[in-house]
């Protein structure tokens, strides 16, 4: 995907920065444009899969809702810190010359790390019926396959903004590709690094734009699951924070002890266009159909031989 991180802020977004004494504070971008939205590229699927096991599945058709997971919580160790550790590398390898330089690099990681506090995201993938897929994530080919339609979804595809208690929620959330292009990641970096080193970024501005890249970026070795995905960054945990804004999008956080947290997205209705059963699943077409009368999409039952 192509980042645009030298457009200005849109207005009012709120990042954490340092105050003079170096403690941790709101920092509001006022200044800029209005909104950051992206409209959808000509190359984005019409239709991506989420896999997940049958209960789960009958809950977001039921509810017409979707989790979006904590990204520290994955099934990928490395998820959001593997961008970090890449700017960690390339930084250290750098031989600066002055003390200005030094301490704009010292800043520009405290600035990264301290705003990698809270991603959330739903996951999926244009792979129709994927073996892998279904091992993975389709609760060992026991689940459905939901398909959505992308279009359905009034969300930028540019980075995501974010904003204290809950403003905004339309602007905190993004759908994206997954960028596994390790090359194109450190490229993006030193690119970033330079511009901040050559006065052509504000520090600030460099810190939070690679804090939103990383919840994009992931190692190589992922690429075969060719995945998209529905980012949510808030600033705030607090639970009570979005019960009061006017549109609601997604829900307040929640948590499942000891540290899983999640928070739900608010689906519209026929965003579900096809549901893939499972290669092991038992579930027939007549029973998905009555999860939530009408359910008007296309059901057909995985070709995958899963031994």
């Amino acid at each position: 995907m192509k980042y645009d991180y030298k457009a200005p802020h849109a207005l009012f977004e709120t990042l954490i920065s340092f105050d003079p004494s170096g403690k941790p504070c709101l920092y509001f971008c006022v200044e800029g444009r209005e909104s950051s939205f992206m409209s959808p590229a000509s190359d984005e699927p019409s239709v991506v899969y989420h896999y997940c096991s049958s209960q789960t599945a009958s809950s977001i058709i039921n509810t017409l809702t979707i989790w979006l997971s904590d990204l520290f919580c994955t099934n990928d160790s490395r998820e959001v810190t593997w961008f970090l550790a890449q700017f960690c590398s390339y930084v250290n390898s750098l031989s600066l010359t002055t003390q200005l330089e030094i301490q704009k690099i010292h800043f520009l990681y405290h600035l990264f790390r301290l705003n990698l506090m809270w991603g959330f995201a739903a996951c999926f993938t244009p792979l129709r019926d994927s073996l892998c897929h279904w091992k993975h994530y389709g609760d060992q080919g026991r689940g459905l396959a939901l398909g959505f339609t992308p279009r359905g979804l009034n969300i930028t595809r540019g980075l995501p903004e974010r904003h204290a208690a809950g403003e905004c929620q339309e602007r905190s959330l993004a759908f994206l590709q997954v960028n596994y292009d390790e090359q194109a990641q450190l490229n993006l970096i030193k690119e970033i690094v330079c511009d901040v080193l050559n006065n052509k970024l504000n520090v600030m501005d460099a810190g939070f734009t690679l804090a939103k890249i990383a919840y994009t970026c992931k190692q190589q070795k992922w690429s075969s699951e060719n995945e998209w995905r529905i980012v949510y960054t808030p600033l705030e945990m607090d639970q009570s924070s979005t019960t009061n804004t006017p549109r609601k999008l997604v829900s307040p956080i929640r948590k499942i002890p000891p540290k899983k947290r999640y928070a739900e997205l608010y689906l519209t209705e026929n965003i579900i266009s096809e549901i893939i059963i499972g290669p092991k699943c038992t579930l027939s077409s007549e029973e998905i159909k009555n999860l939530r009368p009408p359910l008007h999409c296309n059901i057909r039952r995985s070709k995958i031989i899963y031994d």
